[in-house]
This record gives C-alpha cells, sequence and structure tokens, in this order.
C-alpha cells in the first residue's frame, strides 16, 4: 500500500536551506486565535517580483481574509465545490485524524451539515458539480488504503451509488465539469502507480474514455472548467518529480497547450473558475518551496497577476467558484500547522 504524499507522508522528497523537506514548514510564530488568523514562517517562500514580466498583469481582482462568525476546523486534503443553487460543499480533510464532516459556504459564512449517511472520513479525494446541480465525491485515502466509492450531495443528503463500474481506488486526482455537464476525472495514485486514465460522470454513472496523446500520468494536480466549457489541468507530480503542463479537455479529447508564459512547475496546487469565465490558480508547492503566486487561464494563455494582498501559500488546500463571484478558498497548511483561514479572490 502506498501512503499518500503529503506533508506528513512525502512520497518524494528534496532538500531545500539546510536539509528541511520541501514540504515541512518549519516555525509556528504565532495565532490570531480571536480572527481566525495565522502568522507564520515557512522555508523558502516564493513571492512575485518587484519587476513584472513582460505579459503578466496587474488586475482590480486581489485576495481578502473574510472572519466569518462560524468555520470548519483547521484541516488539509479536503475538497470543495459549489453545488447547483451556488453554495459551496466542502467535506473531509485531514488533522490529526481524518476528518469526515460536511459544512456549506453560503457566501458570507460557514453552516455545519449532520446527516445520517456519509462517505467515510478521509482525504485527497476529489468533488465537483454534475449537471442536475449535485457534488460528486470519489476516492481519496481512509485510514487504511484508498477507496474507490462514489458520493452524491443533493443540497441536504450525501447517497452512496454502490456502482458496479466506476474508477479504480485513488487519491491525488482531479475532478472538474465540462461544458456539457459532465465531470471529469483524471489522473491520480492508485495502487503503487500514477495513472493516467479519463472518466465521465454522466449523474448517474461512470464511463471511461480513452483517447490518444492525452496527459502522463500523475496526481497531486488540479482542474477547472474554463470560459469556453473546456476543462484546464496544470501540473502534478510523477515519478520524476513535479511537473508544469497545461492540458485541456475539450468534451472528447485532451490537447497540450503552450502559452508565452506560464506557472512554474508545482504540486498540490489549487485552481478553480472565478465566474467570469476565468479560471484561477493559486499556490501549491515545488523544489523552490511554496509559491503563493496567482494565475489566470484566460482560454487560451496564462497571465501572472499581481494582488496588492496576497494569501499564504498553505499547501493541499481547497478552493472553488464563490457564491458572490471570484473563488473562495479554505484550509491547507503543513507539518507544524494547520489552517482554518477563508480567503476570497475578487
Amino acid at each position: 500500500m502506498q501512503r499518500p504524499t503529503t506533508p506528513e507522508h512525502p512520497n518524494t522528497t528534496a532538500s531545500v536551506g539546510g536539509g528541511v523537506d520541501r514540504r515541512r514548514f518549519i516555525k509556528r510564530v504565532g495565532i490570531g486565535a480571536a480572527a481566525g488568523g495565522v502568522a507564520w514562517t515557512a522555508p523558502n517562500v516564493v513571492t512575485a517580483p518587484a519587476v513584472f514580466a513582460a505579459g503578466s498583469e496587474v488586475s482590480g481582482a486581489t485576495w481578502t481574509q473574510l472572519f466569518p462568525a462560524a468555520y470548519p476546523p483547521a484541516r488539509y486534503g479536503h475538497a470543495m465545490a459549489a453545488d447547483g443553487s451556488g453554495d459551496v460543499v466542502l467535506f473531509g480533510g485531514r488533522d490529526t485524524f481524518y476528518l469526515g464532516d460536511t459544512w456549506v459556504w453560503n457566501g458570507a459564512t460557514w453552516i455545519e451539515r449532520t446527516t445520517v449517511d456519509a462517505p467515510t472520513p478521509r482525504y485527497t479525494h476529489a468533488m465537483a458539480t454534475d449537471s442536475s446541480g449535485n457534488v460528486v465525491l470519489f476516492g481519496g485515502f481512509d485510514f487504511t488504503d484508498t477507496v474507490g466509492d462514489t458520493w452524491v450531495w443533493n443540497g441536504t443528503t450525501w447517497a452512496n451509488k454502490n456502482l458496479a463500474t466506476a474508477p479504480d481506488g485513488r487519491y491525488g486526482h482531479a475532478m472538474a465539469t465540462d461544458g456539457s455537464g459532465n465531470v471529469v476525472l483524471f489522473g491520480g495514485r492508485s495502487g503503487p502507480s500514477y495513472v493516467n486514465d479519463t472518466w465521465i460522470w454522466n449523474g448517474s454513472a461512470w464511463s471511461q474514455r480513452t483517447t490518444a496523446g492525452g496527459p502522463p500520468a500523475r496526481g497531486d494536480h488540479a482542474m477547472a472548467t474554463d470560459g469556453s466549457g473546456n476543462v484546464v489541468l496544470f501540473g502534478g507530480r510523477d515519478d520524476t518529480g513535479d511537473l508544469g503542463d497545461t492540458w485541456v479537455w475539450n468534451g472528447s479529447t485532451w490537447s497540450q497547450q503552450s502559452s508565452a508564459l506560464s506557472p512554474p512547475k508545482r504540486s498540490d496546487h489549487v485552481m478553480a473558475s472565478d465566474g467570469s469565465g476565468n479560471v484561477v490558480l493559486f499556490g501549491g508547492s515545488n523544489l523552490a518551496g511554496y509559491p503563493n503566486d496567482t494565475w489566470i487561464w484566460d482560454t487560451t494563455k496564462w497571465v501572472e497577476q499581481h494582488p496588492g494582498t496576497m494569501a499564504p501559500p498553505w499547501v493541499y488546500s481547497a478552493m472553488a467558484t464563490n457564491k458572490g463571484g471570484g473563488t473562495v478558498q479554505f484550509g491547507g497548511g503543513g507539518s507544524l500547522i494547520r489552517s482554518h483561514d477563508t480567503w476570497i479572490w475578487r
């Protein structure tokens, strides 16, 4: 059994600055408990340059930390997706223990939802919204091994679909909704190996799509839907290290994209649609450290953003389209700290 690559259990390591593992935060310097904020220091945090590269952009959007009256406990490795009403559903993750709680972000605050039936506690799973506005959850890693179950959230309850045909159990995969309303699942780690299979959830069943020339096998990548209805995939890692390639799924085939500027190689980052047709990419980890840069995919190219406020470079956070516009990001962390921060990009 192969454990997921996490701050506690990296499958691959690289030493930076005095032999510190690149996935380990090194100093907890304070907690703003009353406000829910966290102040901390991490190794090799990569910040934006003082002189911006040609083709980069300083937009009106920025990162803003919110301080809702209620919020989920700190965690990493959770998943989020916006349902048909626009509310963002959060499930699972890990702190000291595996978590199996469900929370909903209504655009202003977090509300915990307790249901009779729910997925088992897990992390490094994936979630996306299907054509009916339901949130579908697949896979992850629980107490002992990978799981391959499919659950659907209809706005009030979870239902286990108990399907005969489904992807193999895996973790570190990614899911997003294409322009036709199908949920696309790609990659992850299944058993000892990274995989490169593509699966489609049509709202009631899984079917595998075999295409030539798709992305190589990987895990800990991210995907989101752009304004053309295409699913954009960036980065991740394979057995050789972090990746920095961009791929687009148009509903039937994958095609690799080129852009004059592109985010540096990374894994453990997050991506989501901002509601205006752009895909937002943030953070992650790579050999240089923990980049907290923000990039926009505008359906044809990557454009780096240089906001006035930058969110902390959490690893294994989650992000989804925010009900009030932009994107909402929650949680993340490292080996010595977990976050329960809520940040908005808009």
